[in-house]
């Protein structure tokens, strides 16, 4: 699950975040370590492992997240609003990578947001609801 708020902790590396998704205690094996390399790669973060979230633009702060979702290895994807904090070119450039995952790891994802109009050509079925009623 990938919110709006990425919810980052500044203290730790870019590694340690995404490590969180798999084991919260940060107590990794050397196979845990190769799944959050592997996870950060998918992402385009293989570089920044070693930083500190702080030190990120806020797109790269999402994909951080993303790759804490991808290391549960579960079929489904759920974003509830995770890139309306972004500029548009970069909400475009985050939909084409999501799109990109979804197809390489046959994911299913289910997005919410309130920008349907940029999910045309990425998303292969929309659900409109607007007051609990599917329009």
């Amino acid at each position: 699950m990938l919110f709006q708020e990425n919810n980052l902790f500044t203290h730790l590396t870019v590694a340690e975040n995404i490590a969180l998704g798999l084991k919260p205690n940060l107590s990794l094996s050397s196979e845990d370590k190769i799944r959050i390399e592997q996870a950060a790669s998918a992402v385009n973060l293989q570089d920044f492992l070693p930083r500190k979230s702080t030190a990120l633009s806020g797109g790269q702060k999402q994909r951080v997240a993303l790759a804490r979702c991808l290391l549960r290895d579960k079929p489904i994807l759920l974003l509830d609003e995770p890139f309306s904090a972004l500029d548009p070119q970069l909400r475009i450039e985050m939909l084409k990578l999501i799109d990109q995952l979804c197809n390489e790891k046959m994911l299913t994802l289910l997005l919410v947001t309130h920008q349907p109009k940029e999910l045309k050509g990425h998303i292969d079925r929309i659900i409109h609801i607007h007051q609990g009623q599917n329009l």
